[in-house]
C-alpha cells in the first residue's frame, strides 16, 4: 500500500479499529522528568521529605514510575556538590528542578535561566536574587519561603522562660555567611531589647560543633538557638547530645530536631511545606510559567517540646509553654 492510500484508509477507520493505535501513542508520549536536589547524604537523611514530595505529587494524580520520574540527588551539605548536581540534571535534561534549602535553590539558579525551578525552605528570596518579587517572581523560578515573620524575639523570650538565664548562644553555618550574618543580627537585636547577653559561634562543618558547644558550656550558657540551615538539621541528634551533656537547652527550626533530643523547636513544618510545594510542580508540568505562580509564606507556626529531654535537664516547662504547643514528645 502507497502511503496515500495508508493515510486515506485510518481516516475511514472506525473508532474501534483505531484504539490500539491511540494506546501505543499513549504509552510513547514523554513522561515528565523531575530532578531533586537535597541537602542530605543519602536518602535515609531525607526519608521523611522524599516521602513527602512523592505524596504530594500523588494527591495530583502523578503516580512515581508511572507518569512521572524522579531523580534524587544528594549534596552531604557540600555546597560544591549542589552546583554538580545541578549541571548534571540540567544536562540530561530534566523538565523541572525541586530545590530544597537555600544552597539548592541558588545552585538551580545558576545552572539555568530555562527549566522551571520550585524551590523549598529559602529564607528570603527576594534578598538572596532567587526572585524580582513575592508576588510576581519573574524568570524561571518560585518556590516556599520558611519565615513569614522575624521569630527571633519568640524564640529569645521562650529559651530565658523555660532556663532562666540570661546568657543564650546562636550556632550559626558560616558557609553562607550572609544568611548566618543576616541570623545573628536579628537575634541580637531582640537580645539587646530582652536585655539577654548573646554569645554567637559560627562553624562549617560538622567537625566543628563539638567544640563550638565546649565553648558555649565554658561560658555557662542556659542555652543555644541553633540557625535553620541543612547543617544543623543532618546533625540534630549529635547536637542534641553535646547539649545534654553541657546541661544546655536546645532551641531548632523544625519539628525532627525536637523528635530527635532538641529541647524545643518553633518554625514551619518542612515535610507539610515539601507536600504543599508538590501543587506547583503538577501546575508548572501542565503548563503554568513558574515566574507567575508567587512565592508562598507559610502560614502556621509550630513549637514543639521534648519532655524527656527536659527531665534529662532538670527543667520545668512553664503550663503556658506546655498548652501553645503543638506536640510534647515524651
Amino acid at each position: 500500500m502507497r502511503r496515500r492510500e495508508f493515510i486515506v484508509g485510518v481516516g475511514g477507520a472506525t473508532a474501534s479499529a483505531l484504539w490500539p493505535i491511540a494506546a501505543r501513542a499513549q504509552q510513547t508520549k514523554k513522561i515528565p522528568v523531575v530532578g531533586v536536589l537535597w541537602h542530605a547524604e543519602n536518602a535515609e537523611g531525607e526519608i521523611g521529605r522524599i516521602e513527602a514530595l512523592r505524596r504530594g505529587l500523588e494527591d495530583f494524580g502523578r503516580i512515581e514510575g508511572k507518569n512521572i520520574k524522579i531523580i534524587d540527588t544528594y549534596a552531604a551539605e557540600q555546597y560544591e556538590r549542589f552546583d554538580t548536581n545541578a549541571a548534571a540534571l540540567v544536562a540530561l535534561p530534566v523538565d523541572l528542578l525541586f530545590a530544597h534549602t537555600q544552597p539548592a535553590a541558588m545552585a538551580a539558579h545558576r545552572a539555568t535561566d530555562k527549566i522551571p525551578i520550585v524551590f523549598t525552605w529559602v529564607p528570603d528570596p527576594v534578598q538572596a536574587g532567587l526572585v524580582a518579587s513575592l508576588n510576581r517572581p519573574g524568570g524561571n523560578i518560585t518556590g516556599f519561603s520558611n519565615v513569614a515573620v522575624d521569630l527571633s524575639g519568640k524564640k529569645l523570650q521562650m529559651m530565658q522562660e523555660v532556663t532562666g538565664s540570661p546568657h543564650l548562644g546562636f550556632l550559626a553555618n558560616g558557609n553562607d555567611a550572609n544568611i548566618a550574618s543576616r541570623s545573628a543580627q536579628a537575634l541580637k537585636s531582640a537580645a539587646a531589647s530582652l536585655e539577654i547577653e548573646l554569645q554567637v559561634i559560627q562553624v562549617r562543618e560538622a567537625g566543628e560543633i563539638d567544640h563550638a558547644f565546649d565553648e558555649f558550656a565554658r561560658q555557662k550558657l542556659g542555652g543555644v538557638i541553633t540557625q535553620p540551615d541543612a547543617l544543623f538539621f543532618n546533625e540534630r541528634k549529635h547536637i542534641a547530645g553535646l547539649a545534654i551533656e553541657r546541661r544546655m537547652a536546645t532551641l531548632g527550626h523544625v519539628e525532627e530536631l525536637a523528635d530527635d533530643g532538641f529541647l524545643m523547636t518553633f518554625g514551619p513544618s518542612g515535610v507539610l511545606m515539601i507536600r504543599h510545594a508538590a501543587s506547583y510542580v503538577d501546575k508548572i508540568l501542565g503548563g503554568s510559567a513558574p515566574g507567575e505562580l508567587p512565592v508562598e509564606l507559610p502560614t502556621k507556626i509550630d513549637l514543639v517540646i521534648n519532655n524527656k529531654t527536659a527531665n534529662a535537664l532538670g527543667l520545668a516547662i512553664p503550663p503556658g509553654l506546655l498548652i501553645a504547643a503543638e506536640r510534647v514528645v515524651g
